[in-house]
């Protein structure tokens, strides 16, 4: 088939894009920049009703069978339509790849610690998820010499290839990075790039999804600023993204910066007078 890093079956994690059907939306999905929110939003909008968003659990159970990704295409002229036509939009929402590192980071170190450290990156104990065991992930374990891949493919016979990160349920969180998902280099694939630090997910989708628009129009979430909680991170970037670590971070993902347009990550230091 086309592209077949997107032909994939999709499973429990975001590697396959999300299609809006009834307004030709394909929507590519990047763990740590925006995801939540999207399966959310996917869950109401399948449900034929977006005043259910955000969804109860109830909604979500079961959903994974009927989740419209591109994966579950099975007409090759329906793949390339949505890939390629010209009557669809590709729309795709990234982040920093400093901070989304982070954040995957931060998900997977503080729910699953044992899991992080022990199972993933082989070490004999868990280091927690604060600062001081960011920088020390990044410089005793195989992310930055073989997780992480700037030119898109596997930097040796002992590193899993993007794909097989981009399937993975963990290491979809930080790996691969974002220019080698969704057909971007394999298959030359694109996209309409919107950046969470510019325009928070919820606006970005909602300028092609007017029931999306008409619910943020209406303030229907006002009262408990529901939307406002998935753009807001559960740590302090700042006292994670020492000039020690951003100087071993901001080289190693220059090739995807560029690719976005984004700059060097700049700490945020405050001083005292």
């Amino acid at each position: 088939p086309l592209c077949p890093s997107l032909y994939k079956p999709g499973g429990h994690n975001e590697h396959s894009p999300v299609i809006f059907e009834r307004e030709q939306v394909v929507v590519c999905r990047t763990p740590q920049a925006g995801t939540k929110f999207l399966r959310d939003l996917t869950v109401s909008y399948v449900n034929s009703n977006i005043d259910t968003f955000p969804p109860d659990e109830s909604m979500h159970a079961g959903f994974q069978h009927i989740n419209p990704t591109l994966d579950k295409v099975t007409s090759v002229d329906d793949f390339h339509h949505y890939l390629f036509g010209d009557n669809a939009k590709r729309v795709m929402v990234v982040r920093h790849p400093v901070t989304r590192i982070l954040a995957g980071f931060y998900e997977i170190a503080s729910t699953q610690p044992d899991k992080f450290w022990k199972t993933l990156y082989g070490f004999d104990e868990s280091h927690g998820s604060g600062p001081k065991a960011f920088e020390h992930w990044l410089k005793y374990s195989k992310f930055v010499t073989q997780d992480y891949h700037s030119d898109c493919v596997s930097n040796g016979s002992a590193s899993m290839g993007v794909l097989d990160q981009s399937l993975h349920p963990q290491l979809q969180e930080w790996a691969p990075g974002q220019h080698c998902r969704c057909g971007i280099n394999d298959c030359g694939v694109q996209w309409e790039i919107y950046k969470i630090e510019e325009v928070p997910v919820y606006n970005a989708i909602a300028g092609y999804l007017p029931s999306l628009q008409n619910m943020i129009v209406k303030k229907k979430l006002a009262k408990d600023n529901i939307l406002e909680t998935y753009t807001e991170d559960q740590f302090d970037a700042n006292a994670y993204l020492t000039d020690e670590v951003l100087n071993i971070l901001n080289p190693l993902t220059k090739e995807e910066q560029d690719f976005f347009g984004y700059e060097p990550y700049q700490s945020k230091k405050i001083y005292s007078l």
